[in-house]
């Protein structure tokens, strides 16, 4: 096979690549971030900066152990990123540990909670009692 060839061969490969909601977040991301793909590759941990092309490309998945990095490295949420990879990636896993450890939440949601128990430091009115007395206040 020439040269040529293969390269088109790849190029071919990487276009029909279907790239889910996580692969264009993280693509988003690198294209907005200041940073070269090298540094981006340096403080993540990897060695060579052609791994971001093909973490972009959705040619190569990115380890879950590395998601926190990326997010840090490019200036996200990474609850968010997080949540998205496992959605994509193993949503089974997901759904267990929403269900018996608890809702994970990002870091704007953790602010709404934080201001919450703030706000009623003898502690939260359950949701019944607030939609309740909503639902009875006139309009």
């Amino acid at each position: 096979m020439s040269e040529t060839t293969a390269a088109a061969t790849y190029g071919d490969a990487i276009a029909t690549t279907k790239l889910n909601r996580f692969n264009l977040k993280l693509r988003e991301l690198i294209d907005a971030s200041s940073k070269k793909q090298w540094e981006i590759a340096r403080d993540v941990g990897y060695e060579k900066p052609n791994i971001i092309t093909m973490f972009k490309q959705g040619v190569s998945r990115v380890p879950a152990e590395k998601v926190a990095s990326f997010a840090i490295t490019l200036g996200a949420d990474p609850a968010d990123l997080l949540l998205l990879w496992f959605s994509e990636y193993n949503p089974a896993l997901l759904a267990d540990l929403q269900r018996h450890v608890g809702l994970l939440c990002n870091s704007e949601e953790r602010q709404w909670i934080n201001g919450l128990r703030e706000r009623f430091p003898r502690g939260l009115p359950s949701w019944n009692e607030v939609t309740q007395a909503q639902s009875s206040a006139p309009a």
